[in-house]
């Protein structure tokens, strides 16, 4: 302190307060060339939009990495997928009876068949089909082409035959009775008390 005041750098008033002179000169001031070139500057940036900045710049590129990878995954997904509809396709195109009109039975399967329960579906009916055709040997020109039938296949998921009603043994005999001839004159001669008996003795 009193190296500063023997160099007249600071003054002591009568407070007791200390006063720097020359504090510019011991802190570095702006010159006038730097004035002028900072006011410049603030000019020209208030006339320029201002730029982004390189986090933002990072942020815009992180993003757009990412929907080009979802793009990929997802493009990558339907190529396996549709690979594997082809595969599958091919698998039960092969079991059906009557192949006819493959692209588009080909066409048709691929609208339908979009869930791993649409796959089992379509296999289920298959297997119904194929049954009908065997239950009721169905002549190889009314089996539906695979055109048609790959456009209808929901139709045969849940099919059931027509239960054929049962014929009661009573029923059958009693046709046995009347369809037989010799029997209807045998009944036609005799005395409907004999008949009568006859029949209760049969069980009706």
């Amino acid at each position: 302190m009193k190296v500063f005041f023997e160099f007249g750098l600071i003054d002591i008033l009568d407070n007791k307060t200390i006063y720097m002179k020359c504090i510019e000169k011991l802190i570095g001031s702006e010159t006038g060339a730097a004035e002028r070139m900072r006011k410049l500057r603030s000019k020209n940036d208030k006339s320029l939009p201002i730029p982004n900045n390189v986090t933002h710049e990072l942020q815009n590129d992180y993003i757009e990495i990412e929907k080009d990878i979802e793009i990929d995954i997802e493009k990558d997904i339907n190529k396996r997928f549709n690979k594997f509809l082809s595969d599958h396709f091919e698998i039960i195109y092969n079991r059906y009876p009557r192949k006819e009109g493959k692209k588009i039975a080909f066409r048709h399967y691929k609208a339908t068949v979009k869930t791993e329960g649409d796959l089992r579906d379509i296999n289920n009916a298959l297997d119904n089909y194929i049954k009908h055709l065997q239950k009721n040997r169905t002549e190889p020109g009314f089996i539906k082409m695979a055109s048609t039938w790959f456009n209808n296949w929901k139709d045969w998921v849940d099919y059931k035959e027509a239960s054929v009603p049962a014929v009661s043994p009573e029923s059958k005999a009693t046709k046995t009775i009347f369809e037989d001839k010799d029997a209807m004159e045998k009944v036609k001669n005799t005395d409907p008390a004999k008949v009568r008996e006859m029949l209760n003795k049969k069980g009706f």
